[in-house]
């Protein structure tokens, strides 16, 4: 018997959703059992290269699994997805190369972060969800065990080995292409406009996170920021709403499909999660985290945010599933911007609450204009 759609969507998202939370629940362990058996300075270099890592990767994703997400859908093209493999397959050796003279096992993950990607773009292209969320939660299982048989073995550099060969182990599909590995890009030409646009808005989601951290160092210390980070802890565990959200609908838009409904859902359940962290926040901070109690106004507020960044998470699948990959891209920029105006002159007015302020308002602006971006495409369109 076949289901009602709207079950059927209900299916998909809460598939997409689950694998999103087993993964970053074992993630997550995965991070504090690694800390616990290094020393800081050790725990920060890991970190530095991890991140450099991801920042070459998406560089050289070159928005390509975003295409796959939004195309493969639309046109289940082949031969645009092999092109798409090959393309990603070049620029990740040139970048995984131009990083191994710095640190080689930096170079193996960067090259498992892209193959891993475009393996899920290709899932979710074909809104395989069940898939997804296996695949997801094997490679943080396997990144797990990895892990911590290469920091045993070499250290705790070790470790960027066992992420990145878990993530290469676990890219099915980017390994099942590789016997059709093309120099030709006719197919694949047309749509390096939008890909472009993919990737600034990619790399732009990304540095933030590491920006706003360096401006709030130079201004205000360490302890501010490390009383800012837990507030961002808790938006970072509700984001694998926005983000399950974007990753179902950008493929089931980009084929038609109507999310009018699964789109008020994911709104009503961010006010959810908002809610929850708003009122349970101070006592989990009481009980679990009492080093960080002047935070806990800051957590309630960047709480908030929830809600604006699955607004703009919904918008963004509407915008590129319709092409608009331009306004995605300054969405990002109005983001930036917003954001280090609130570092600067919020956080000078107001302190700790000023920069939670600062952090609301950039999302509740590129919300805002996300909405609108996406309100005009469906009057021209």
């Amino acid at each position: 018997m076949k289901l009602p759609r709207l079950t059927q969507n209900q299916i998909g998202l809460s598939t997409i959703t689950l694998g999103n939370l087993v993964s970053n629940v074992i993630g997550g362990l995965t991070w504090l059992f690694l800390a616990s058996m290094m020393q800081v300075d050790s725990y920060g270099e890991v970190n530095f290269y991890v991140s450099l890592a991801t920042m070459i990767a998406f560089g050289a994703l070159f928005g390509m699994d975003t295409l796959l997400m939004t195309f493969i859908g639309k046109e289940n093209d082949r031969k645009l997805v092999h092109q798409a493999f090959s393309f990603t397959l070049i620029a990740s050796t040139a970048g995984a190369a131009a990083i191994a003279f710095f640190n080689w096992q930096a170079a193996i993950l960067c090259l498992g972060l892209v193959y891993f990607a475009m393996s899920v773009g290709e899932i979710l292209g074909s809104q395989r969800y069940k898939e997804y969320a296996i695949t997801v939660i094997a490679e943080r299982s396997l990144r797990l065990g990895l892990s911590l048989l290469f920091f045993t073995l070499m250290g705790p550099l070790g470790i960027l080995v066992g992420f990145g060969v878990s993530h290469i182990a676990l890219a099915f599909r980017f390994h099942q292409t590789l016997r059709k590995v093309s120099l030709d890009f006719d197919a694949l030409r047309p749509k390096f406009n939008f890909a472009g646009y993919s990737a600034g808005w990619n790399v732009l989601q990304n540095i933030p996170l590491f920006l706003d951290k360096t401006v709030i160092i130079g201004l205000y210390g360490l302890t501010t920021l490390g009383l800012y980070q837990i507030g961002m802890q808790f938006v970072s565990m509700a984001g694998m709403l926005p983000i399950s959200i974007y990753q179902f609908m950008l493929p089931r838009r980009s084929a038609g499909g109507v999310t009018r409904t699964l789109a008020l859902v994911g709104i009503a359940l961010s006010i959810g999660m908002a809610g929850i962290i708003i009122l349970a926040s101070p006592a989990v901070i009481d009980v679990f985290f009492p080093q960080f109690i002047d935070a806990k106004t800051a957590v309630q507020i960047v709480g908030i945010a929830i809600i604006p960044i699955t607004v703009t998470a919904i918008m963004n699948a509407e915008l590129q599933a319709h092409e608009k990959a331009r306004h995605v891209f300054i969405g990002s920029l109005i983001y930036i911007g917003a954001l280090l105006a609130g570092v600067v002159f919020l956080g000078k007015l107001f302190d700790l609450a000023g920069l939670a302020i600062g952090f609301l308002l950039a999302n509740i602006v590129q919300a805002g204009f996300t909405t609108a971006a996406a309100s005009l495409s469906r009057t021209k369109g």
